[in-house]
């Protein structure tokens, strides 16, 4: 049991440094909301809205919010996966597993790890693990 504890309590400090970049990031940009905490909840508001992927290479998609699943449920920490569908130009030319920075005008601009799902052809999954 102290295995896994240590391993989420790892992933969530991995997490936070991820989100401390996302922030910068969103400071420069005029539409987005600092302020606004990035939830589960605020990810569920903003169902079926189109996500503007860029990739490192500067190659923006659109992605599309289709689903937001429950993670493992942990004291102190909230955790949950993102389900986002690319259009049909991504099925010729998918997006590798990698870093991408992910914007919407609601949660401005934020770095995920996307990786193409296992169930869901031609969509992608970005799993989310948050301070409480």
């Amino acid at each position: 049991m102290k295995d896994r504890r240590d391993f989420l309590n790892t992933c969530a400090l991995g997490a936070a440094a991820l989100v401390a970049p996302t922030r910068l990031m969103a400071a420069g940009s005029t539409d987005a909301h600092p302020s606004r905490k990035l939830s589960k909840a605020g990810f569920e508001a903003l169902m079926n809205a189109n996500f503007r992927c860029l990739s490192g290479r500067g190659e923006a998609q659109r992605l599309t919010l289709t689903e937001v699943r429950d993670g493992p449920q942990s004291p102190g920490l909230e955790q949950f996966g993102l389900l986002l569908r690319g259009t049909d130009d991504l099925a010729a030319n998918p997006l590798t597993p990698a870093l991408y920075r992910l914007y919407h005008p609601e949660t401005g601009a934020m770095l995920v790890h996307l990786t193409p799902s296992d169930s869901v052809a031609g969509s992608y999954t970005a799993q989310f693990g948050l301070m409480a």
